[in-house]
């Protein structure tokens, strides 16, 4: 059978303009992650790793703000959009959720606005929120802020609302554009000119202001975007109060998985500041920007994925899905496994020449950061699939449950080997959750999306 493989392989990626679409997708995530890198290694060589540490954790205080502002619409636009139309041009049906289930009767053109809408209506709460923290305990770390952090938190927001709602409208190459450069790629423009021409120096105040200034400029894009691609839409329907709440209900599920999905992504950073230094949290932060580099075939496919998996579900085409889904689970194991070797081999000189002698500390949680990807990758795409199913809830669950034992092995391991033991605990709760995911996806949704049953047939 291995003889098919790789013929029924690359029949897979040509039908239906699949690999176009995930080669523009490699070729975009390739440009955000080299966008990343770079601009980790000028913030840390001009800022020094203690001042870039302090950046870090600001960064994913704002991160977690932009969660709660965004609540959830991006994969909730794309998840529901996606899966009513039936045809690049349709128009949309009139419920888009289950029998049984209160229905949002609004098009895309509607849901988009009401995503917009409740992105500013929390952005300012959210602003309120910081603003009374700052007034308590007028010490806290919240001080460093100031309005283009929070300007910061609102671009985002709308960026990402507009690709999620891109992808949903079948505009794949604009919403691959929207979500994997626009949201990093002008700010290492920025960075580059703003070093190199006006030789200023940098701090941690400027280096906000440039990002944020970098998000507006790319969130403007993609609105733009968006307008032009909602014009065909017919806008019949009034907007209530009571469909919007409906939408937030919906909406709810996902906001909680995308929420614990950043806490997990962030408690590292939030820990390390508060058990070590900010020096302690520049190294990690180099070297899980290295280990992320595991995440791009997984990044690259997303936008593309998400409608499929909605569609596929909706139109009960679930073995043709997980054949799909093995395929590229295999493409993206592989991808990890080879990039964990070279690692070893050339990551300790990688890192000196790129950040600086005082980073080769983070070589080791480098290490450890991408086996754990690796062998987690083994198992799918599968939190994905959750959320594109109707599972989002499920999802949550298991999320909270991951986060905790995140949470209590980060606090543990942390105070025993410091960052190493940050890595170890990410690197074991990766696997564990890759592995939960996997098991609840296939009792969910009955599609298994590991590579193993490649091997076993």
């Amino acid at each position: 059978m291995s003889h098919l493989f790789w013929p029924r392989l690359l029949a897979t990626f040509s039908k239906n303009g699949l690999a176009q679409a995930v080669g523009i997708g490699v070729t975009l995530q390739a440009a955000n992650i080299i966008a990343l890198l770079l601009s980790t290694a000028i913030l840390s060589q001009e800022m020094g790793v203690a001042h870039f540490g302090a950046y870090v954790l600001i960064i994913s205080v704002l991160t977690l703000l932009s969660v709660a502002t965004v609540f959830g619409f991006p994969a909730f636009l794309t998840r529901e959009i996606a899966a009513s139309l039936t045809k690049k041009g349709d128009s949309i049906a009139a419920s888009l959720t289950k029998k049984g289930d209160s229905s949002v009767d609004h098009g895309p053109a509607w849901l988009s606005g009401y995503a917009l809408l409740t992105s500013a209506i929390f952005f300012g709460l959210a602003v309120l929120l910081v603003s009374a923290i700052q007034a308590i305990f007028p010490k806290a770390m919240f001080t460093s802020f100031s309005w283009f952090a929070f300007s910061l938190v609102l671009g985002r927001s709308f960026l990402e609302i507009s690709a999620g709602a891109l992808a949903g409208l079948g505009l794949i190459r604009k919403s691959q554009v929207a979500s994997l450069f626009l949201l990093n790629g002008p700010f290492v423009l920025f960075l580059i000119a703003d070093t190199m021409f006006l030789q200023r120096e940098m701090t941690v105040d400027r280096a906000l202001w440039l990002q944020a200034t970098s998000t507006w400029l790319g969130s403007a894009v993609g609105l733009v975007w968006l307008w032009r691609g909602l014009r065909s839409y017919e806008l019949e329907l009034s907007a209530n109060i009571s469909s919007w709440l409906r939408c937030l209900r919906l909406c709810a599920p996902l906001a909680l998985a995308n929420g614990l999905a950043s806490l997990q992504q962030n408690v590292v950073f939030l820990i390390l500041g508060g058990l070590l230094s900010s020096v302690e949290v520049g190294i990690f932060r180099i070297a899980e920007r290295l280990s992320a580099l595991t995440h791009f075939l997984r990044s690259a496919l997303l936008n593309i994925l998400q409608p499929q998996i909605s569609r596929s579900w909706k139109m009960g085409a679930l073995p043709d899905l997980a054949q799909r889904l093995r395929k590229l689970s295999l493409l993206n194991a592989l991808f990890n496994i080879g990039l964990l070797l070279a690692y070893s081999a050339i990551g300790l000189l990688l890192i000196e020449k790129m950040f600086g002698a005082e980073a080769v500390a983070a070589w080791l949680p480098l290490l450890v950061l991408s086996a754990g990807y690796s062998i987690a990758s083994v198992f799918g795409f599968n939190g994905m699939l959750l959320a594109m199913t109707s599972n989002a809830g499920l999802l949550t669950k298991v999320l909270a449950i991951g986060f905790a034992i995140l949470s209590l092995l980060i606090l543990v391991l942390t105070q025993v080997f410091g960052i190493m033991g940050a890595a170890l605990a990410t690197s074991t709760y990766t696997i564990l959750i890759a592995f939960g995911l996997w098991r609840f996806a296939i009792g969910r949704s009955g599609v298994d999306a590991a590579i193993f049953p490649i091997f076993i047939r």
